[in-house]
């Protein structure tokens, strides 16, 4: 085949003739002379030419396809309905040796420029496009449901987090006002249990210097009664009681 830049004849190649048509069975680019030669003989007669200038304007997809069987080189020239696909010869014996109701490939293509066959083909692709349509407008709507329920659950733990949040604050607020009342008691009950030990201890100071002096100047009796009187008064201060015989 020529390239898309070189549209000289296949046959001519030696001679760099300019080709002005293209067989699509012969896949071969022809000069004029080699299209009259072509469409007079007998195995290539019934071959439909296109203008090279036509030959550009197809798209990609129709100058990527297969005249022949890719596994045996050979002409397609039979058309398999069940696997929708043409077939060679060889293909027959291999294949497609369980397949029903072969048709020559130039029967099943008959129908396709026609306006019938044109028509089905039209609604086949049409059918086709509406799917991809559907399918394309369902992921957009579901993409746009992901996000609205995305941003519905990050509001939603927002809330939750906020609740828990209010909940912690209330219980640290009260464990705080319950830990102060236990600490204002505490503090207090040992400030006074301090100041009346202060005061004690105050007394029984007195009470050792005012002994030291009395020993050495008082009498043994006065001795006796100051410190019975000293310790009666300890006792009722300290509130502990007298032990009794």
């Amino acid at each position: 085949m020529a390239s898309m830049q070189n549209h000289f004849c296949d046959i001519c190649v030696e001679s760099h003739v300019v080709a002005v048509v293209w067989c699509p069975d012969c896949e071969e680019f022809l000069c004029p002379e080699c299209s009259k030669h072509h469409s007079r003989a007998k195995i290539s007669r019934e071959h439909t030419t296109i203008t090279v200038a036509d030959y550009k304007k197809l798209p990609p997809s129709f100058l990527s396809l297969r005249y022949s069987c890719s596994d045996h080189s050979e002409k397609f020239e039979l058309y398999c309905p069940f696997y929708k696909h043409p077939c060679c010869v060889k293909c027959v014996n291999e294949t497609h040796v369980d397949c029903r109701n072969l048709v020559p490939l130039h029967d099943a293509i008959k129908g396709a420029k026609t306006e019938n066959g044109s028509l089905q083909i039209d609604q086949e692709l049409k059918s086709v496009q509406k799917n991809l349509n559907d399918i394309y407008e369902n992921c957009i709507s579901n993409l746009q449901k992901l996000e609205k329920q995305k941003k519905i659950s990050c509001d939603e733990i927002v809330n939750i987090r906020h609740v828990i949040n209010q909940r912690l604050d209330k219980l640290e607020g009260a464990l705080q006002e319950e830990l102060e009342e236990k600490y204002v008691a505490a503090k207090t009950k040992t400030g006074t249990l301090l100041s009346d030990i202060v005061n004690q201890r105050g007394m029984v100071n007195g009470v050792i210097r005012d002994l030291e002096i009395i020993k050495k100047i008082a009498t043994g009796f006065q001795t006796f009664m100051i410190v019975s009187e000293n310790r009666e008064h300890h006792y009722r201060k300290s509130s502990v009681p007298r032990r009794t015989t």
